[in-house]
């Protein structure tokens, strides 16, 4: 199944912000102070004063220097308590920053700050939960707390919690005058989750007239849901990288790895680093094993950089064995993670999360690597300057659409996915009943993240749905506002809701047994299917995928091609309308389609691990000799 990703990153209340706080420097005096005390407090306010200075100028040793001045005067100061945790965990030191940041809590518990920093101190130490509490906390304390709505609401989209998540950015909407980009996109993206389309059209204008006057980039990945050109696509990126890259230089002193050259010759083994948090059960790492498991290690010494917290997950695990190299960079802030690359020596750095989930695009701002490129986990362009290539195939990206990418495309020669021949599927027919399916009715499939279901392709199911009197739509079941939001718009549509059938979130291994129940699959537009529609795919259901111009929308189209099934790939929403239609009408002609993608799919491209891993390693050499030139 294909996963949202699109909560931001924690934030941080900076010591700017906290500074303007009215709880800045408050004094336990109940009494006008004396002379000695006023003294005192003159002296610590100076290196207080001193330390933000230094922190704003991104010297963090410096600035932990002088809060810790602070507290050997007075160990209870909570301000430098809060300060200096701030810095340790800017530093790459959660755990010395959470007792920190608590004991300034119990000396003063009414400061939003204080709650909001030790939420997200509480985000990087995985206890998410904990984390929740300090953000609804900030917000109780001051309604007005805009970075404490921010934060909720991301850690709530994370949760999957995502009435609470627009909620959260409802509120900071009004408090930015909606010129919070990041606010604007992942409201919609919340909207979007819950199926909840009252005010999308505004919601698609106001981006599209705000964009040129936000104070914050809109996050990329929150547009891929609108019929956006590429061009509009590539000019919110390019703010957004612009954003990114700024941060990055500002928070470090704008120190960049020195660039490193590389050999004339390509040395025996090319270091290889992968970068992002997805080794694990997720939709990108499902995909991501088959490469790791199939890659050449006596060229190639691969290096994983995962900042997602430690666990026992199964494809996490699989991909450690895989590596030659398993790096943990969580704690790290951007400088010393993209330090630690840098003093690897890697050659070639490949990004796998783009504008999604939690990205940390400052460290490729940072410059650690000669090459770096941009691979499987955002589909679109990266913007601005950062990134040198991204890997993409004919399909994906047509040649004539090549100036819509800040990068440089170099193309595989089949499909730009890899694929885990390893997963499970089933070996013989499934119960219908047991996944909770009518016996006897034709089965449209359309499992993809409900973010992608959009009031033109839900209007059109609905309509195959009236046309196709025995059939139902098989959903995913992500959250029950979703269902019911879906099954009013059923209703409304004259469908009746019997026909919507919602499944279960399951593991892994589950689900994909129970796709082989499909007749049909349904891709959705313009945000289509990846992984799902391998999944359905591996599972032996044509899929029928509608194609735009844009990455997002064409990746469904690229894996049919790489299967087999290119007559499944339709261009307008009239064809795909009528060919689903006809397949549910001609159940030979769909029988054939079955037959061919069963005979067809493990010789394919798209399931041959060990075929791709040899074409992507040569694209790999192609673009270090292309550097050399």
């Amino acid at each position: 199944m294909d996963k949202q990703d699109g909560s931001g990153t924690p934030l941080l209340i900076s010591p700017i912000d906290y500074t303007k706080s009215s709880c800045h420097n408050p004094s336990r005096h109940n009494t006008l102070p004396t002379h000695g005390e006023k003294k005192f407090m003159a002296t610590t306010n100076h290196l207080l004063n001193r330390g933000i200075q230094r922190h704003l100028a991104g010297d963090l040793e410096g600035s932990k220097e002088e809060y810790r001045k602070i507290l050997q005067k007075d160990s209870d100061h909570t301000d430098g308590l809060h300060l200096l945790g701030l810095t340790e965990y800017q530093s790459g030191n959660p755990d010395k920053a959470e007792p920190l940041i608590r004991q300034a809590i119990a000396l003063n518990a009414n400061v939003p700050a204080f709650h909001g920093n030790l939420g997200s101190i509480l985000v990087t130490l995985g206890r998410p939960e904990e984390a929740m509490g300090c953000y609804i906390k900030s917000v109780e304390l001051d309604p007005k707390f805009i970075d404490g709505w921010k934060n909720l609401g991301n850690l709530a989209s994370r949760l999957n919690n995502h009435e609470l998540a627009a909620q959260a950015f409802s509120a900071q909407a009004p408090l930015t005058h909606g010129k919070d980009g990041q606010c604007l996109g992942y409201l919609g993206l919340s909207l979007a989750v819950l199926c909840d389309w009252t005010n999308l059209d505004l919601t698609v204008q106001t981006i599209l007239t705000q964009l040129p006057q936000l104070a914050t980039p809109l996050p990329p990945f929150s547009t891929l849901i609108y019929d956006f050109s590429p061009a509009e696509q590539k000019a919110i990126a390019d703010l957004a990288a612009r954003f990114i890259h700024d941060e990055a230089l500002r928070f470090t002193k704008g120190v960049v790895c020195k660039p490193r050259d590389l050999p004339a010759k390509r040395p025996k083994k090319l270091k290889i680093g992968y970068l992002g948090d997805d080794f694990l059960s997720h939709a990108v790492g499902y995909l991501f094993i088959g490469l790791m498991e199939a890659h050449t290690h006596k060229r190639f010494e691969i290096f994983i950089y995962s900042y997602a917290p430690p666990s026992d997950d199964p494809i996490r695990q699989r991909i450690i064995a895989a590596a030659d190299h398993f790096v943990e960079i969580g704690p790290l802030n951007w400088a010393a993670a993209a330090n630690k690359i840098h003093e690897d020596g890697i050659d070639i750095l490949i990004d796998l999360k783009g504008h999604t989930g939690i990205p940390r695009g400052q460290i490729l701002a940072l410059r650690p690597a000669p090459i770096q490129i941009g691979w499987l986990g955002y589909p679109g362009t990266y913007g601005g300057s950062d990134v040198d290539f991204i890997i993409a195939d004919p399909f994906v990206i047509p040649h004539d659409e090549e100036d819509h990418y800040s990068e440089k495309v170099a193309r595989l020669p089949n499909c730009y996915q890899p694929n885990d021949p390893k997963r499970p599927r089933a070996v013989q027919p499934v119960d219908r009943a047991e996944v909770g399916l009518p016996q006897d009715a034709f089965v449209f499939g359309a499992l993809n993240n409900t973010f992608k279901i959009t009031p033109p392709m839900f209007d059109s199911w609905m309509t195959l749905l009236k046309d196709c009197p025995d059939s139902v739509l098989w959903l995913l079941d992500h959250h029950p506002k979703t269902q019911a939001n879906l099954i009013a718009a059923a209703t409304e549509r004259g469908v009746a809701p019997e026909r919507l059938i919602f499944a279960p979130r399951v593991d892994h291994a589950q689900h994909m047994i129970r796709l082989s129940a499909c007749d049909v699959a349904l891709d959705t537009f313009p945000y289509g299917g990846h992984t799902t529609t391998s999944d359905f795919l591996w599972a032996g259901v044509p899929v029928i995928a509608l194609c735009g111009r844009t990455f997002a929308s064409r990746v469904a189209g690229s894996l049919l091609h790489n299967v087999g099934l290119p007559e499944l790939v339709t261009l307008s929403m009239e064809d795909y309308l009528a060919l689903s239609k006809a397949l549910y009408k001609d159940r030979k002609r769909l029988a054939t389609y079955k037959a061919r993608l069963g005979k067809f799919r493990d010789k394919s491209p798209l399931f041959d691990a060990a075929g791709f891993a040899k074409d992507f390693e040569k694209l790999l050499d192609d673009i270090y000799a292309q550097r050399l030139q």
